[in-house]
């Protein structure tokens, strides 16, 4: 997530492409280990192998529950991305406002 995909020494986008070949591969790699060991056999009878989806109030309950959880991640993120937006369009006062007051915020929010 973090990671720039743009070298600044060579110019091109090959770290970008190598940390997406790895990340592709261990995640292969590790979805293969949780089917070798078995871990998903509880699961694998639940949902999909059966006729679940068509009990009608279990799947209401699930979209509804999905809905409302998307709902609050767009919200929380969104509000960050908006903020992030609102800060770039500041002067220098205020930007060195924001962010005295989100560091005092956050470190008292963790701790």
């Amino acid at each position: 997530m973090g990671y720039p995909c743009v070298s600044y020494k060579l110019g091109t986008q090959a770290p970008c492409n190598y940390t997406l070949m790895f990340r592709g591969f261990f995640y292969v790699i590790g979805l293969g280990l949780v089917f070798w060991m078995g871990w998903l056999k509880v699961y694998t009878d639940g949902m999909p192998r059966s006729n679940a989806l068509k009990n009608r109030t279990a799947v209401k309950n699930l979209v509804s529950m999905v809905i409302q959880l998307s709902f609050g991640s767009l919200l929380e993120y969104g509000e960050w991305e908006l903020l992030t937006v609102f800060i770039a369009s500041l002067g220098r006062a205020e930007d060195m406002f924001l962010r005295i007051f989100l560091t005092y915020e956050i470190e008292h929010r963790f701790t």
